[in-house]
């Protein structure tokens, strides 16, 4: 497991879904949001590390999936800016298309998924350029394209702590690869896997998963 980082607080449900928070000069940022429905546990897991809703700079996605994406509706509601890489923005505020799972098992897997959890699009959703910094802080953002085509990573560039959205995850506490079946380019995921690991990261925080030094990933890409 990866060596706790100040730097990183963690929301996870059941190591499955994770939600974290960052600091920035602005203030504290979320990264990412969880399921639908989930604002509740969201707002109890950040009062537990000292945050409310109102001390939050803002809220980056780090990719458009409902399983990270969605609650920030909720939070957008509530006044606070949701930012994600330009790349992911229309796909966010509806003016291009969300982009689909791979083969047949993902059709049909995204289309139980909309009839259980209707579109919904974000009125406004902030751009984010690569390689800049979060808000003046020394989060550096990442683009990660693959997994769709927005995705976005954010490497601590003092530390070398990588929050790495769904590029990189684990089960289990074993590394994996973004998974095949929930991306719309897999190949493209792979080399953005890839080039995440070509930064040197420290330790990886993923988007699904618990946290895991980065050399636990060394082997990660072997197979396709």
């Amino acid at each position: 497991m990866a060596k706790h980082s100040s730097l990183v607080r963690r929301l996870t449900l059941w190591d499955r879904v994770n939600v974290y928070v960052v600091d920035t000069p602005r203030g504290p940022v979320l990264v990412d949001s969880a399921w639908p429905g989930m604002l509740g546990w969201l707002t109890r897991g950040l009062r537990r590390h000292g945050v409310a809703l109102t001390d939050l700079a803002g809220i980056v996605l780090t990719h458009a999936h409902l399983d990270h994406a969605r609650t920030a509706l909720a939070l957008a509601r509530r006044g606070l800016a949701i930012h994600a890489l330009a790349e992911e923005v229309p796909i966010l505020t509806g003016q291009a298309p969300a982009p689909g799972y791979s083969g047949i098992a993902g059709r049909c897997l995204r289309g139980v998924e909309r009839i259980v959890f209707p579109h919904r699009t974000f009125t406004e959703v902030v751009p984010l350029r690569a390689d800049t910094r979060l808000f003046d802080s020394p989060w550096r953002i990442v683009a990660s394209p693959g997994h769709t085509p927005g995705s976005l990573a954010l490497l601590h560039e003092e530390s070398g702590d990588l929050l790495s959205g769904d590029t990189l995850v684990s089960n289990g506490g074993r590394p994996r690869q973004a998974d095949r079946l929930f991306s719309a380019d897999h190949a493209r995921a792979r080399a953005s896997a890839r080039a995440l690991l070509e930064l040197r990261p420290t330790a990886i925080h993923p988007g699904h998963g618990r946290p895991l030094p980065a050399a636990a990933y060394a082997n990660v890409l072997g197979d396709g």
